[in-house]
């Protein structure tokens, strides 16, 4: 992606970093850089992302061009999500990019009407796009950092509902698509109560698929699963109030 193999460039170029100025380049640029940011300093890293930020309006353009670049581009993305800590800057700086990107992309830019202008079909068609890949290929890397890391989850359910909150059938359809990528019950029951913590609104059919689950949830001998359960409906019961 010659967007990211220039930026990577221009800030090897200008970062004080020590590790930098020693990075060994093996091949490609741009995996060499994103395979070593567990050892570059928090503010490094910070500082990178925040020059990616400043040029969220262009990476879509981007990825509005070629699906290609956005399957390379979300890649890394997720790659510094595996590897940063969730106590650092850089961690949440990352995550809050993968969310306004997720969110910009799925901006009504029809206003809510039938699309008429060439423009407008071709951002719904890009859009159409950008959800089937969330849901054939992101969600289940994103899973994959949930079932690897506890103290990631609540972030990254976060960026998930961040992902669908626009769709309320495929909010319903990744809420039922976790236990086939998680496959515990522990953490699939985990991640109701951290993905409904996101909901702002009650909405009748979105919450009666937790309610569902937190009613079968009760009834486990599991400990974690019961606490989670009663969480789920505390959520809900707050919204009902």
């Amino acid at each position: 992606m010659s967007y990211l193999n220039e930026k990577i460039t221009n800030f090897l170029m200008t970062t004080k970093d020590p590790f930098l100025q020693q990075l060994k380049i093996e091949g490609d640029l741009v995996t060499s850089f994103f395979d070593s940011v567990e050892n570059l300093s928090d503010q490094t890293i910070c500082g990178f992302i925040n020059e990616i930020k400043k040029d969220l309006e262009y990476i879509i353009q981007i990825l509005y061009n070629t699906n290609n670049d956005m399957i390379v581009f979300f890649t890394y993305l997720i790659m510094v999500l595996k590897k940063l800590h969730p106590v650092e800057q850089s961690f949440k700086e990352a995550l809050h990019l993968c969310i306004n990107l997720a969110m910009t992309i799925n901006e009504d830019i029809s206003g809510n009407k039938q699309p008429t202008s060439i423009t407008q079909l071709a951002h719904q068609q890009f859009q159409k796009d950008f959800n089937k890949f969330f849901m054939n290929h992101l969600l289940r890397s994103y899973c994959s950092i949930i079932k690897a890391s506890s103290t990631k989850r609540q972030a990254i359910c976060e960026l998930i509902f961040s992902h669908c909150q626009h769709d309320l059938q495929m909010r319903i359809t990744v809420v039922q698509s976790l236990k086939k990528f998680l496959q515990d019950d522990e953490i699939v029951y985990a991640a109701h109560a951290f993905f409904i913590q996101n909901e702002t609104k009650f909405n009748e059919q979105w919450f009666d698929v937790f309610l569902y689950y937190a009613l079968i949830g009760l009834c486990n001998p599991k400990v974690k699963i019961r606490v989670c359960s009663l969480n789920v409906l505390n959520t809900i019961a707050t919204h009902r109030a």
